[in-house]
């Protein structure tokens, strides 16, 4: 084989593989509404406060400061449907409070999946 068509070959392999990774990692995630905002904080707290809090939770948690994290963290979202997607979140942050796995976040005591809804809210709303 001459030296060009090895070169060509290559680069040609090389891009067909690093096309596919490339786009898996920088394609623009989608998720449902559901899992983006806290529903039982929501009640008590305003958009701005849940907004503070998810900060607060990313400055504590530097491992997880992206959106692909806390999604890869968070209830999937496969094809259920939106009751079934809420009673996942709702079992979570119940096992999460039965297991002791909360944070205490600007004096809120608040169950892990709860404080990283928060963290997704706030990446999401950006000010």
């Amino acid at each position: 084989m001459k030296r060009r068509n090895f070169l060509v070959f290559s680069a040609l392999g090389i891009t067909s593989v690093a096309i596919p990774i490339w786009y898996y990692k920088y394609r623009p995630l989608s998720y449902d509404g559901l899992i983006l905002e806290p529903e039982y904080l929501s009640y008590i707290m305003d958009g701005q406060s849940i907004y503070d809090l998810g900060s607060l939770y990313l400055e504590q948690t530097p491992g997880e400061r992206s959106e692909r994290e806390l999604l890869s963290l968070l209830p999937a979202q496969d094809e259920t449907s939106n009751d079934a997607l809420l009673a996942e979140i709702r079992k979570d942050i119940t096992v999460d409070y039965e297991n002791d796995d909360v944070i205490c976040i600007d004096g809120w005591i608040l169950s892990k999946t709860e404080a990283r809804q928060c963290a997704l809210f706030s990446l999401n709303h950006k000010s």
